[in-house]
């Protein structure tokens, strides 16, 4: 079995039972893992070494959402692939906002965990640059540095960019700014100065983010996480265990 992107995992639990489950997980995917039983030693190993994977147990404090955005601040640890197990449906919302990478229920079968944390040896990477994307069919309107304008379709969104099409010409690493409106009630369009990351003779285009007003962001960042938590909603019509997995 391949290792897992490399080779230093962190546990935050205080469950023992959960702890020698994750354990031998961490050891079939060759995962070096350092176990903190409490948040301030997490933060501070957070701190001072690099991991490229972080099991949280969300039920171990009421501040674990403390290390999700420790991690996303840290220069070692921003690209880190994490995994929050909860208990409680309401968790599930909480650990996605905190920007967990996969959300679970907790299960001490360790065939189980493996298959949550399998996912992020392929997905790490791709997940921490652009987040989990949301397919959509948002019209928009996007527009260059020359002052050009043309109507656009949103085909996914994320927290970090968007794909969509267009018949407008660009370029790689072209800004552009591209206007749209969030589903719900009320004023809710976005204006987001973008950076183009990838283009095809098609007109499909990968954007990445690089400015939305901090109000504009907040209302498009709390639709991403209604959305996911809409969606795992609906997948939660069989009470199987393994039904509770959501990648973020």
């Amino acid at each position: 079995m391949k290792p897992f992107i490399s080779t230093t995992g962190l546990l935050v639990t205080q469950d023992v039972r959960l702890m020698d489950t994750m354990n031998h997980v961490m050891n079939i995917l060759d995962v070096h893992t350092t176990v903190c039983m409490d948040i301030d030693k997490a933060l501070r190993a957070i701190e001072k070494k690099h991991y490229s994977c972080v099991v949280l147990d969300w039920q171990s404090s009421n501040d674990s959402d403390k290390v999700l955005h420790a991690l996303r601040n840290s220069q070692l640890n921003k690209d880190a692939f994490t995994l929050a197990l909860v208990k409680k449906n309401r968790d599930f919302e909480a650990a996605l906002k905190a920007t967990a990478n996969m959300v679970c229920y907790k299960s001490e079968a360790y065939k189980q965990s493996l298959k949550y944390l399998k996912p992020g040896r392929e997905q790490a990477p791709q997940q921490r640059r652009e987040g989990v994307r949301h397919s959509v069919q948002w019209k928009a309107q996007i527009s260059n540095v020359a002052g050009q304008n043309n109507e656009a379709l949103i085909i996914d969104i994320s927290n970090g960019g968007i794909a969509l099409q267009t018949k407008m010409q660009v370029k790689k690493d072209d800004t552009v700014k591209v206007s749209f409106a969030v589903p719900g009630d009320g004023y809710r369009a976005i204006i987001a100065t973008s950076r183009v990351k990838r283009c095809t003779p098609e007109g499909e285009i990968g954007l990445q983010f690089s400015f939305i007003p901090a109000q504009q962001k907040t209302m498009l960042e709390k639709w991403l996480a209604s959305d996911l938590f809409n969606q795992m909603n609906t997948v939660q019509t069989n009470k199987r265990f393994d039904q509770f997995s959501k990648v973020a």
